[in-house]
């Protein structure tokens, strides 16, 4: 005989959902910006933010995800990619009036093309970056 499978209670609740797909914040009512899930009953005392779970919606059901240092990691990625984009983003503004120093002559051109190819590296680097987020 067959081991009889506990039939799954789902409790009907609304969630926010976040950066990488994880459920930030629920109720027991509609608010703005939150959508209806389903959650296994036996799970509502693993749900608070203190119980060191994290959540994602799948097929409508809240279901663990990974810890929440793993969430705090991946925004810390997240977080660190965005400062490097912004620092390389800001390297590129700095380095535009050599463009105008290279329109009015004062760069040769072995020099341009040094920091053209510096340039196009950044730009690329930032492309990796953003590909990241």
């Amino acid at each position: 005989m067959e081991p009889k499978q506990k039939e799954i209670k789902y409790t009907d609740i609304f969630v926010k959902v976040g950066a990488g797909g994880f459920i930030v914040s629920w109720a027991d009512a509609p608010y703005q910006d939150f959508i209806p899930a389903k959650l296994d009953e036996d799970c509502l005392h693993n749900f608070s933010a203190t119980s060191g779970n994290a959540y994602k919606l799948e097929n409508g059901i809240a279901v663990k995800g990974q810890d929440v240092q793993g969430v705090l990691d991946l925004h810390t990625v997240k977080a660190q990619a965005r400062k490097q984009i912004d620092a390389l983003k800001a390297r590129l503004a700095a380095m535009d009036y050599k463009t105008s120093k290279y329109a009015d002559g004062e760069y040769t051109q072995g020099e341009w093309a040094a920091i053209v190819a510096e340039r196009k590296a950044m730009r690329q680097q930032i492309g990796v970056l953003e590909s990241q987020i």
